[in-house]
């Protein structure tokens, strides 16, 4: 089997009906040649057949060659979802991340088949901490689109390195009353 989309595999074939103590390796020589009519554009659930020929296959054994067809079936597509860009956020203390749909990046779509991604608008962060370059990772995932049923996403889960979380501002003031009796001095107030 192949997913769809890719290229087909190399193909290999298994020679029996040999008599007593004979052995493939020591009765023949070469390998068969195979052809099949499948192509990368061949939909999901697509059988072709796999058709196989002498190619350079002898035998100094006097055995022949009698040949079966194989079968290639074509599962579903691949895709990968990863992030991109920025997500950023100021600390407040906890680890909830959000999302937009150009932090997604959806690989291995064939062609010009529609299919995207339902992006997510919330994931997390690997820690509540300032800082850049920390790992956000989302859950959830999932395909749709008019040919979304021709793939499988390789996880419903992905990560990156793409978090930034800053520093938080702080604003700091006075509060009650400060009182002092009339001496002629001027009155200082010194925050600490």
């Amino acid at each position: 089997s192949r997913p769809y989309g890719a290229a087909n595999p190399s193909f290999s074939a298994t020679i029996t009906g040999f008599l007593g103590s004979d052995t493939q390796g020591a009765a023949v020589s070469g390998a068969p040649s195979f052809a099949t009519s499948a192509t990368a554009s061949d939909l999901p659930g697509t059988h072709a057949n796999i058709v196989p020929s002498l190619g350079t296959l002898a035998s100094d054994y006097n055995y022949k060659f009698q040949f079966a067809n194989g079968t290639l079936t074509i599962t579903k597509g691949i895709l990968t979802a990863s992030l991109a860009g920025t997500v950023s956020r100021v600390y407040d203390g906890d680890t909830d991340a959000t999302l937009a749909q150009g932090n997604y990046v959806l690989s291995g779509i064939v062609g010009t088949d529609v299919v995207s991604l339902n992006d997510p608008p919330s994931g997390s962060y690997d820690d509540k901490n300032v800082g850049s370059g920390k790992t956000v990772s989302v859950s959830g995932l999932a395909l749709s689109g008019t040919n979304a049923d021709r793939y499988i996403l390789s996880s419903t889960t992905t990560s990156g390195d793409v978090g930034e979380i800053t520093k938080a501002t702080v604003t700091a003031g006075l509060t009650g009353i400060v009182a002092k009796t009339y001496d002629g001095h001027r009155l200082t107030v010194r925050a600490r």
